[in-house]
């Protein structure tokens, strides 16, 4: 597959967003734009909507131009506002899933689908509320209705909230169906509802997956590294080792998680894991010197390839003296011939 307006990128960085890079700290904008002068591709890999991305990169003026949204079910070229890459939810599943949450008591206020740029809630006020600073999201009288009718189409990911027995119970249904879930604390549509969030989108969907597709679309000359924080990174940790790249997890990520990961990198062999000291601006300093050091290594490897001997020149015979046996020197190509023993 062959993009417009795009040139093979040198390396490709793939990082969480929400816990793991803060866009706030305006050293990070500076420290993309360097990476992009550098040929590197800066892609948010995310569980968010590639909508809500692209807003949050406005505000802050962060460089971006490829987006990995909802958990790796699309990829999207934010510059043309072209898809690269789409999974959607099969719409006969999608019936079932909603008909399984009011069967299990759940609020149908508390529904939330995408499309994997636009988000679409209910009217609900704190629905609204919540999403009252949100740009792309769609708000509809009756969800469900519009999304059984097709009114709501080519979806990539649905998410349910509420109690952990309800959320339980609907992962254990979607998988059944052929889904995949992921499932973690919310604060929608408030806080003090501690609710429990359960993102679900079709099997085989995630952001190791998206890793994959993504280099083999952009193919970097010298590969890639994954920064993240979250369960829903794992794929991408295990996607990066098992290519020889760069796993880098934030440290303080769930224990559990971080001794997975250096446990499938002692099996497998293979790439590198990385603990990142957690900051107040997350993993932007690491970000930050790792760009400087490969840079450096970029800027090193330059010098040793203009070291190099030249290439192959056309070899000649030159008598050293007159009476001697010619002796075979190296001329380069296009340069006169020259009778050496004139000059002696």
């Amino acid at each position: 597959m062959k993009l417009k307006g795009f040139a093979r990128p040198n390396i490709i960085a793939f990082f969480d967003k929400d816990g793991t890079t803060d866009w706030k700290d305006s050293e990070f904008r500076t420290t993309l734009q360097l990476f992009n002068k550098m040929g590197g591709l800066a892609i948010p890999t995310t569980g968010r909507t590639g909508g809500d991305v692209e807003q949050d990169a406005k505000k802050y003026k962060v460089p971006i131009r490829v987006v990995i949204a909802d958990n790796g079910a699309i990829i999207i070229d934010e510059q043309s506002n072209e898809t690269i890459d789409k999974i959607k939810l099969e719409e006969s599943k999608i019936a079932q899933i909603l008909d399984k949450f009011e069967e299990v008591g759940g609020n149908k206020d508390l529904i939330r689908v995408t499309d994997g740029k636009n988000i679409y809630a209910t009217t609900d006020r704190e629905v609204r509320r919540y999403y009252k600073n949100n740009k792309v999201a769609r708000f509809s009288h009756d969800l469900r209705k519009d999304i059984k009718s097709g009114n709501i189409e080519s979806l990539t990911k649905i998410t349910l909230a509420g109690s952990k027995d309800q959320m339980q119970e609907m992962a254990d249904f979607a998988e059944e169906i052929g889904f995949w879930t992921d499932m973690d604390k919310t604060k929608f549509p408030a806080k003090r509802q501690q609710n429990i969030r359960l993102d679900i989108a079709e099997k085989g969907i995630n952001k190791g997956r998206a890793v994959k597709r993504t280099n083999e679309i952009f193919n970097p000359i010298d590969g890639y590294i994954c920064i993240g924080n979250g369960w829903n990174d794992l794929s991408m940790f295990k996607q990066a080792i098992d290519d020889g790249m760069v796993a880098a997890i934030m440290g303080d990520s769930s224990r559990e998680l971080i001794e997975e990961v250096k446990k499938y990198q002692r099996d497998i062999g293979k790439g590198r894991v990385i603990i990142i000291p957690p900051e107040k601006e997350r993993a932007n300093n690491f970000f930050r010197s790792f760009i400087k050091l490969y840079q450096q290594r970029r800027e090193e490897e330059q010098k040793k390839s203009r070291r190099k001997r030249l290439p192959n020149v056309e070899r000649i015979d030159v008598p050293r003296t007159l009476g001697e046996k010619s002796q075979t020197m190296d001329r380069r190509p296009n340069s006169p011939r020259r009778n050496i023993t004139e000059e002696r």
